[in-house]
């Protein structure tokens, strides 16, 4: 319910299914990851990188996760912190197309700083 929810717009309603189902199944990491993915559309940065942070903890090799907390960071501005998190994307699936395409875009930027 939470991802048809955040596709319709109703964030709130996402994330508080998200919350619902990790009060049943606290160790799905996914949970965590669409999490995270909601608090981003809200606007709530800290919130989205503890979430990601939670779905990492689960599963180190969690590309997904590692690339969208890549993205909070390059968002803000930290652009040496958003490398990092896209080669540790990377790392964890050398085919992930969309780390790359971000880590080339983190690259360009840090040419312009």
């Amino acid at each position: 319910m939470g991802i048809a929810f955040r596709r319709n717009g109703e964030i709130d309603k996402a994330i508080k299914s998200y919350q619902a189902a990790l009060d049943i199944e606290p160790s799905y990491q996914r949970i965590y990851y669409n999490l995270g993915i909601a608090y981003m559309k809200k606007g709530d940065e800290e919130q989205a990188v503890s979430a990601y942070r939670e779905a990492i903890a689960g599963n180190r090799n969690f590309a997904d996760a590692w690339n969208n907390l890549g993205y909070v960071y390059l968002e803000k501005g930290n652009v040496e912190k958003a490398i990092l998190h896209f080669k540790t994307a990377i790392e964890g699936n050398p085919y992930h197309p969309l780390a790359h395409s971000n880590l080339a875009e983190a690259f360009i930027r840090e040419e312009k700083m």
